[in-house]
This record gives structure tokens, sequence and C-alpha cells, in this order.
């Protein structure tokens, strides 16, 4: 665990944490594992900073961050005296990873308490607890919290007990908010004074391009201005292959707003077809090693912030 640095948008983080999930379970790193990790080392720091035989109310939304809280409950449960409180009905978590956690907090007979109305939880004294854990919305909700997240938030702030947010304080950087005396963010920092908890992802894997940065891509705004939707360089095509590269530029233009391209003279014909590729062709029927330097100079030049590399790169038939 480390000290967070400089905080990101929570959109960024948003993005950035759903990334790094398709992708961890693409590579074979499952969210469950991921809930597990990030539920534990909430529970072993919240051990470690207050110690045990603590009164402890931790209170879950129905998504992973809910999840994050189950997993907390159950570790910190043997030595502690803990209240779980799930606003909403059990039957509405909507995750599997979280629902899987909830049931084995079933086949428990520790004390459990579920409602989404608002005036049941004010019968409830929060004042007994020693530390409350917010585990209720994550970095996916935004603005103020609807009912029964705002009323619960509202009553745990007249209260004087520790705080404890998982990942993210609820209703962050918005009028109803939860103050906490320490944050525990995931993989980064996201609010101000976060301390990053790592989850056990590698980074060769957190560095990995994967399935998730590709589900995060939307198509150009219609009133993007010129570069503000990116840069691509595209570089395939043969004298054999010039389809593959009519159809990445086709792909990338409905993405960003400048494509330009790295393909030898037969491609010349693809290359028109496209008004958003730019960029002349380079001499020859094929690109080859003795490319590389334009191709890196073109790519430095026009500033691209990507690159996609291959369609159409083939010699064809009987080609090494």
């Amino acid at each position: 665990m480390s000290q967070g640095g400089g905080k990101i948008s929570l959109e960024e983080a948003s993005r950035k944490t759903m990334v790094l999930d398709v992708n961890s379970r693409y590579f074979g790193l499952e969210t469950l594992v991921l809930m597990e990790n990030a539920g534990r080392g909430v529970a072993d720091e919240i051990s470690r900073r207050y110690g045990d035989k603590k009164k402890i109310g931790i209170f879950c939304g129905l998504g992973n961050n809910g999840g994050d809280g189950f997993v907390v409950a159950r570790h910190l449960m043997s030595k502690n005296d803990v209240i779980l409180y799930l606003l909403g009905n059990p039957k509405e978590i909507n995750t599997e990873e979280a629902r899987k956690n909830w049931q084995i907090l079933k086949n428990t007979n520790f004390k459990k308490i579920s409602t989404r109305d608002p005036t049941h939880l004010s019968q409830h004294d929060f004042c007994q607890f020693d530390i409350i854990v917010d585990g209720m919305l994550g970095t996916g909700s935004t603005g103020e919290p609807k009912e029964p997240y705002k009323s619960t938030i509202l009553k745990i702030s007249e209260t004087k007990v520790k705080k404890v947010c998982i990942d993210i304080p609820t209703g962050y950087s918005s009028k109803v908010s939860m103050q906490s005396d320490f944050t525990l963010s995931f993989h980064f920092p996201k609010c101000d004074g976060a301390e990053v908890l790592t989850l056990g992802v590698p980074s060769d894997i957190e560095n990995r391009i994967g399935p998730g940065d590709v589900k995060i891509l939307r198509k150009r705004k219609s009133d993007a201005h010129k570069g503000q939707a990116g840069r691509v360089m595209v570089i395939g095509g043969s004298s054999f292959f010039r389809g593959a590269l009519e159809y990445a530029g086709k792909a990338a233009a409905k993405i960003a707003d400048l494509v330009y391209h790295c393909s030898p003279e037969p491609c010349s014909g693809a290359i028109e077809k496209i008004p958003d590729f730019l960029g002349t062709c380079l001499q020859g029927d094929f690109l080859a090693e003795g490319h590389l330097p334009e191709i890196i100079k073109r790519v430095n030049q026009y500033r691209c912030d990507s690159a996609v590399t291959g369609p159409g790169l083939g010699l064809g038939p009987g080609g090494e």
C-alpha cells in the first residue's frame, strides 16, 4: 500500500477501472479474486490502524463496491462485533461476484440488515459503532446520491466515529458526500488524500492492451475540433493486400479525427477511397525494414497518439 499521489477525475477513474477489470479477466485474473484481495486489504488495514474487538458498521450498496464490503465484513467478523447494512434488496445485487460474497455471508449467523427505506435506518443508532465502513457506491456512480444512500450519509455524518471509505467516498465531489478519516483507493488514487491499495494485478497485465481498451472506444463527436479525438497512424498494406488497410482506415476514422497512413505505392487506390487518410505512400510494393526510419519520423512529426500496425502487411501466396 502506498500514499496516493495526484488524483484523477471520477470519469477517468471509472474508465481505467473498467478497462483493468475487463483486461484482468481476459488474461486470467478473475474479478472474484480482485474483490477478495480488495476486501482483505481493507480489513487488514482497519485492523492495523484500530486493532480488534471493535464494534463496526459496514454499509454496502448493490454493486461491486458493496461486494468489497461483504468481503471486509467476512474478514473482520471473527475478531470484532460487525453489523452489515445492505441498502437495497439482496435479490437486486447486480454483479455475480458480489452475489457470491453475499451468499457466503448468508451462511453465517452474524447480523445483517437489508433495507431501502430511509425511515427504517433512522431508527438505528449509528453512534454505537467505533468504526463505520463505506462500501455503498463506487466510481461508477456520479452526482448526488439518491435514497437510501443520501439519508444514510447524512445520518452517518452526525456521528463522531471513525469512517473508512472503500475505493472512494460515496457521493464524492457532490453536496452529499461521505467524510472519511481515510480512504483506500484500488490501483490508483481517486480522491484527495487517498491511500492506494494494490490488488495483485501484475504490471505486465496492467500495461497490456486488451479487450477492455476496445470496449471504451467511442465514436467521434460530431462537434469535435481537429485533433481533439486523437491522431492515429495506420501502418500496413501491400501490393497483394489492400482491403485490410482500407477497413482499418474506416474504423479509425469513426473514432479519431486525424488518421495518417504509412503504406506502399500499390495502396494508393485504397487510400483515395478514404477521405480521412492523410499522408503520401512510401516507395515499393511492400513495407520493409528500410522504411522504418521514415515511419518513425512520420509518427513523431504528426504527433500520433496511437498506431495500428499490421493490416495487409503480408507478402501474399508464396511470400516469406
